[in-house]
C-alpha cells in the first residue's frame, strides 16, 4: 500500500513529524526558520541512528544561502523563511513533486499565546496566512494546523472582531477545492503523553474526498471545536467517545501495554532516571513491572531513518565519505602516521551518560534474555550548575510545596525596602504554616526559625514551580528554570523536559541548551526546541486519524 507523505511547515525540531512517523506517514519535507531546530529535525530524520556528519549538515546550510531553496527541498530539510520559499519559483516546483498527501504545521504562536504578551501587531501573527498559501500552492488532501489555544480568542485590543483561528478555518473552506475544516481542542494528556498540554488544531479534508470517507454523511462537522476532555469522560463512562466524528482523534493512550484510558505522571516519565542518567539497567527484573511501562516505551530501540530526501547529483554519500576516512585511518595508522583515539566524548550537549556501576563496556554480556528493547545512549541530560544558595532555595520549594506556602513570599523582602516592614510581612504570610525551622538541608546555623531563612533566601524571581510527581506535569514551556525538579533540589534536564513530552531517548536535541537576553528572539536552543515542540503521542493520534481518512487515496 502506498505510504502517506507530509510536508511539515514551521517544522521546529520535529515533534510533529515524529507522531505522524509513528502512525505509519512518511516525511517528503520540512520547512523549519531556525538553523538550531533544522539541525535537530535533520539529525534524527535524515542522519538517524547514524554518526554525526557535520560536513554535510554545513552543505545543506550552505546550499540555501543563495536564496535558492531547490537543493534544500532535495535534502529533505529547508532552513529559511516561508514566505520566501513561496516565492521560489524552482523550489516550489521541487516540493509539488514531492506530492504531499498532507500538510501539517504549527506556525510560530508567541504572538497568540496566554503566556505571553499577546501583541495583536506581532509580524508572527501573520505565519498562518503564509500556510494558507502552501495550501493554495500543493493541494493537499488533507490539513493540520496547530497552535495554542489563545489563537481562537479574540485580542482584547480588537473587541468583538473574529479571532485568527475562526478566520483561518473560513478561509480553509475555500482555499483551492476547498475543504471540510472541524477545529479540536486536544490535551495531550489525553493521549498518553504526562503533560497537562491543550492545543488548538484545524483538521481539513479537501471536499472532492470526504463522499468515499463517510464524513458528510455523519453531519457531525462543526464549526464548534470538538474537545479531547469531553471524548474522554465519556470514554470513561462508557459511552462513544468519537461522537460520529471523522474529523478527530481517538482518545486514549499510545503507550504499549496501557489501557485507553491511562494518564500517565510525572513520575511515570522520570521514574528511571536520576542525577547521574538512568537508575536501572533495562534488562533488570524490576525494570519490567508495570509502573515503568511509559519509560520502557521512551528507552526503545532507535529505529530505522524513513528518508524522505535525495542527496543532489554529484555528491558522495555519507555512507562513501566514511568508507573513505575510514580506510585512510587503517592506513595511516598501519604506517605508524597516527595513533588511534581511545576514550573520546562527544560536545557536552549530546554526553552520554549511563548508570556507573553497569556502562555498556562492563555490562555482563550473559544477562537474562529479557523481552525489553536494548539500552540506548541518554543524550542532551546535562544537569545545570547552581550555587549553593540556588540549591537551598529549591530545596525550600520542594518545602514551600508540601506545606501549601506560596513561592510569593520569597518576593517580599524585594518588594518592601524597609526590612523590618518586610520581615513583619513575611511572618504574616506563613501564619497559619509551620514557622519554627525545620530539619532540612536548606537551613543554616544562623537561622533561627523559618522567616530567616525566607529574608536570607529571597529573591526577584520567585516563578519557579516545583512538578508535582503524581500528576501530569505542567505545560512545558521554553525556558529551563521554569520548574523545579519533583524529588531533587535543581531544575530539569532537556531529556526530563522531553520525557514530559513524550520524546523517546534515541532522539537527539542539537545546538546549545539555552540562551538569554535580547538573543532569546532568535535563537532556538534545546529547552526552547522542546518547550515548542508538539507531543509526539498526540501527533501519532492524529496521524492515525489521517491514515484512516486517506487510506486508499491515490
Amino acid at each position: 500500500m502506498k505510504q502517506i507523505r507530509f510536508l511539515d511547515l514551521f517544522a521546529g525540531c520535529g515533534g510533529l513529524s515524529l507522531g505522524l512517523e509513528q502512525a505509519g506517514l512518511k516525511l517528503a519535507a520540512a520547512v523549519e526558520r531556525s538553523p538550531m531546530a533544522a539541525e535537530t529535525h535533520f539529525r534524527n530524520f535524515h542522519l538517524r541512528g547514524e554518526e554525526w556528519d557535520q560536513g554535510l549538515w554545513d552543505e545543506v546550510l550552505e546550499s540555501g544561502s543563495g536564496g535558492s531553496f531547490a537543493k534544500q527541498v532535495h535534502y529533505g530539510t529547508v532552513v529559511g523563511d516561508v514566505w520566501e520559499l513561496l516565492d521560489d519559483p524552482e523550489a516550489m516546483s521541487l516540493l509539488r513533486e514531492t506530492a504531499p498527501e498532507v500538510v501539517v504545521g504549527g506556525p510560530p504562536c508567541q504572538g497568540f499565546s496566554m503566556a505571553g504578551k499577546r501583541n495583536p501587531e506581532d509580524e508572527r501573527n501573520q505565519l498562518p496566512w503564509a500556510f494558507l498559501r502552501f495550501i493554495e500552492e500543493l493541494d493537499p488532501a488533507a490539513v493540520v494546523i496547530e497552535n495554542v489555544v489563545g489563537i481562537n480568542m479574540a485580542f482584547a485590543s480588537q473587541g468583538s472582531v473574529d479571532p485568527t483561528f475562526a478566520e483561518l478555518r473560513e478561509a480553509l473552506k475555500t482555499t483551492g477545492l476547498g475543504y471540510i475544516v472541524q477545529p479540536v481542542e486536544v490535551n495531550a494528556r489525553h493521549f498518553g503523553v504526562p503533560q497537562n498540554r491543550p492545543r488548538m488544531m484545524l483538521i481539513a479534508i479537501r471536499r472532492d474526498l470526504p463522499v468515499a470517507r463517510e464524513v458528510e454523511a455523519t453531519g457531525a462537522v462543526s464549526d464548534m471545536p470538538w474537545r479531547s476532555a469531553d471524548a474522554y469522560k465519556n470514554r470513561l463512562e462508557g459511552q462513544d467517545p468519537m461522537f460520529d466524528l471523522r474529523l478527530a482523534p481517538t482518545v486514549g493512550s499510545r503507550v504499549e501495554g496501557d489501557k485507553p484510558d491511562q494518564v500517565h505522571s510525572a513520575m511515570d516519565a522520570l521514574r528511571d532516571l536520576d542525577q547521574n542518567g538512568y537508575s536501572l539497567p533495562h534488562d533488570s527484573r524490576k525494570y519490567k513491572s508495570p509502573e515503568f511501562r511509559f519509560a520502557r516505551q521512551m528507552r526503545q530501540a532507535t529505529p530505522r531513518t524513513n528518508r524522505g530526501w535525495q542527496k543532489p547529483e554529484g555528491r558522495f554519500s555519507t555512507k562513501s565519505w566514511r568508507w573513505i576516512r575510514a580506510s585512510f585511518s587503517r592506513m595511516a595508522t598501519r604506517w605508524g602516521m597516527v595513533r588511534p583515539l581511545q576514550g573520546t566524548q562527544g560536545p557536552r550537549e549530546t554526553r552520554t551518560t549511563t548508570d556507573s556501576a553497569e556502562t555498556p563496556s562492563n555490562r555482563p554480556q550473559d544477562a537474562p534474555a529479557l523481552r525489553l528493547q536494548p539500552q540506548v545512549p541518554l543524550t542532551n541530560h546535562v544537569l545545570r550548575n547552581h550555587s549553593e544558595r540556588v540549591v537551598q532555595r529549591f530545596d525550600l520549594y520542594h518545602f514551600f510545596a508540601e506545606e501549601g506556602i506560596p513561592n510569593s513570599v520569597l518576593g517580599i523582602p524585594s518588594r518592601i525596602p524597609d526590612g523590618i516592614e518586610a520581615r513583619q510581612k513575611v511572618a504574616d504570610e506563613l501564619r497559619g504554616h509551620a514557622t519554627e525551622k525545620p530539619d532540612r538541608r536548606f537551613v543554616t546555623a544562623e537561622d533561627d526559625h523559618l522567616v530567616d531563612v525566607v529574608m536570607r533566601l529571597a529573591t526577584r524571581k520567585h516563578s519557579q514551580r516545583v512538578v508535582d510527581a503524581g500528576k501530569p506535569a505542567p505545560t512545558v514551556l521554553t525556558l529551563p528554570d521554569d520548574y523545579v525538579h519533583p524529588i531533587e533540589p535543581r531544575i530539569m534536564t532537556v531529556r526530563e523536559l522531553a520525557r514530559f513530552q513524550s520524546f523517546p531517548d534515541w532522539f537527539e536535541f542539537r545546538s546549545k541548551e539555552t540562551t538569554g537576553g535580547a538573543l532569546r528572539r532568535i535563537q532556538v536552543p534545546q529547552y526552547s526546541q522542546v518547550g515548542n515542540a508538539v507531543p509526539p503521542l498526540m501527533a501519532q493520534a492524529i496521524g492515525e486519524l489521517l491514515g484512516e481518512l486517506l487510506m486508499g487515496h491515490e
